[in-house]
C-alpha cells in the first residue's frame, strides 16, 4: 500500500481510487511490484510499503523486500510534498533476529547510520551463504532482507533530510494471516496497524531513521525487542555471539 498526494505520470494507470504501475521497468518476476491507493491527508504525504515473499527463492526475497522499496522511492520521490513528507517501510522482527546472530563486525555494519547503497547491494550479492550463522536458523534471506530494509531506511533518512522527508521502519508484529495459519500466537490484523499509524501520523522528524516495534516504541536493529520491554535508548551495545 502506498498513500500519496498529487498527480501521476505516464507510468501509472488510474482505476477509480487506485493507481497501478504498468511500466515494464517496474516489474519483478512475480508481477507488478506495486499497487497504490491515492488519498489526500491535507499537508501530509505518506508512503507505506509492504511486500510478501512466502515460499520464494532467496533472490526473489531480496529483490522484493529490498529492491522493491527502493523502486517505489525512486519512482515516487517527485510526488512527495516538500512541506513535509514521510516514507514508512514495513520491516519485521526477523531483521533484528538476523543481525543478533552475526559477528561483531557485521553487527556494526548493519547498525551503521552512514551505511551506503553500495554496501547494501554488496550484502544482497553475498546473500546468506552456508557459513552465515543465520543460514540454518530459518531466518535466511528473509531475515537478511528485513535487516537491509532497516539499513536502507537509515540511508534514506540521511539522504532525504534536507528535502523535509522523514523515513521510518517498523515491525507490525506476528499477525494472524493466511501465511501464519496453523501457528499459535498471531495477533489480529488490526493490532498490526499500531506502529504503522504511529509512523504515518505521529512520529517526529527527529525520529527519522528509527526502527519501531509493533507497540510503536523505538526498537534496536541488533537484537529483538518485544512489546512491553524497555524502549531502546539509541545506545548500541554490541558483543560477539557465543
Amino acid at each position: 500500500l502506498v498513500v500519496l498526494r498529487g498527480t501521476h505520470d505516464g507510468h501509472c494507470q488510474q482505476h477509480g481510487n487506485w493507481l497501478e504501475i504498468s511500466h515494464p521497468d517496474y516489474l519483478i518476476p512475480s508481477g507488478p511490484f506495486l499497487a497504490s491507493q491515492r488519498s489526500s491527508f491535507g499537508a501530509h504525504d505518506g508512503d507505506c510499503q509492504q511486500r510478501g515473499t512466502c515460499g520464494s527463492s532467496d533472490e526473489m526475497v531480496l529483490n522484493v523486500n529490498v529492491m522493491g522499496p527502493k523502486r517505489v522511492v525512486d519512482s515516487f520521490q517527485s510526488f512527495l510534498d516538500p512541506a513535509g513528507s514521510r516514507i514508512v517501510n514495513l520491516g519485521s522482527g526477523a531483521g533484528p533476529m538476523y543481525v543478533e546472530k552475526q559477528s561483531l563486525q557485521r553487527k556494526k555494519h548493519f547498525v551503521n547510520p552512514n551505511i551506503t547503497w553500495e554496501e547494501i547491494q554488496a550484502d544482497m550479492d553475498r546473500g546468506v551463504p552456508e557459513d552465515d550463522p543465520a543460514h540454518s536458523s530459518g531466518l535466511g534471506s528473509y531475515g537478511l532482507s528485513k535487516a537491509l530494509l532497516s539499513s536502507y531506511t537509515m540511508l534514506l533518512a540521511s539522504e532525504l533530510k534536507d528535502k523535509n522527508v522523514s523515513v521510518f521502519c517498523l515491525t507490525p508484529g506476528y499477525i494472524d494471516t493466511a501465511i501464519t495459519a496453523g501457528w499459535d500466537g498471531g495477533k489480529p490484523a488490526e493490532e498490526g496497524t499500531v506502529a504503522i499509524r504511529h509512523c504515518l501520523f505521529e512520529a517526529k522528524p527527529e525520529e527519522s531513521g528509527w526502527f519501531f516495534g509493533s507497540d510503536a516504541k523505538r526498537s534496536p536493529l541488533h537484537v529483538l525487542r518485544n512489546p512491553g520491554e524497555p524502549v531502546f535508548d539509541g545506545n548500541v551495545l554490541l558483543h560477539e555471539v557465543n
